[in-house]
């Protein structure tokens, strides 16, 4: 449990998709490394639950060759349609689902160009102060941000207003042009 959040720092800088499997909603972050690996964060919204997934390509050839047996394909394309199912088209997809004490498995059933295509997502499940890292500490640096945005706003916008007093002050009259 110690590695998981050594091996989630690529995920910091992802960020959250909302999607829709078995009519839960999820956040989910995906990172597809040199498209030879990946990783996903998957957060159980109604649940308030952290899960985690890595798989290097030996394991993803292994998954692809036990789960579709029939199918040949480089992992660059099993990653490529995996990206597309999870986060472009989750609802083209047949999805079930099974929480457990420390994992979450998900079954996925597409097709790929045509041809029936299984995966398996097992996930296992994170500690909640990896919420912090992930969820806490970039929502407070985004509300920080947005407040300067907003202050910064108001400084321009009272300094218009200040312009707009000082141009009548000076018996100027202002009319506005009509946009067309």
């Amino acid at each position: 449990m110690d590695k998981i959040p050594d091996l989630a720092k690529n995920l910091i800088n992802v960020g959250w998709t909302q999607i829709n499997i078995c009519q839960k909603k999820f956040s989910l972050k995906l990172y597809l490394g040199n498209l030879d690996f990946f990783e996903m964060m998957l957060f159980d919204i109604d649940a308030f639950q952290l899960f985690y997934l890595s798989q290097n390509c030996e394991q993803i050839e292994k998954q692809l060759k036990e789960l579709n047996p029939s199918l040949e394909a480089p992992v660059k394309k099993i990653l490529e349609h995996l990206e597309t199912c999870l986060i472009n088209n989750p609802e083209k997809n047949e999805y079930t689902t099974s929480l457990h004490s420390d994992f979450l498995f998900i079954k996925m059933k597409s097709k790929l160009s045509g041809i029936k295509f299984n995966w398996e997502f097992k996930l296992t499940k994170l500690e909640n102060r990896l919420l912090n890292k992930h969820f806490v500490i970039p929502l407070l640096f985004n509300c920080a941000e947005y407040q300067q945005r907003e202050l910064e706003l108001i400084k321009i916008i009272q300094a218009k207003d200040k312009e707009i007093d000082d141009y009548k002050s000076q018996g100027i009259e202002l009319t506005r042009s009509k946009i067309i």
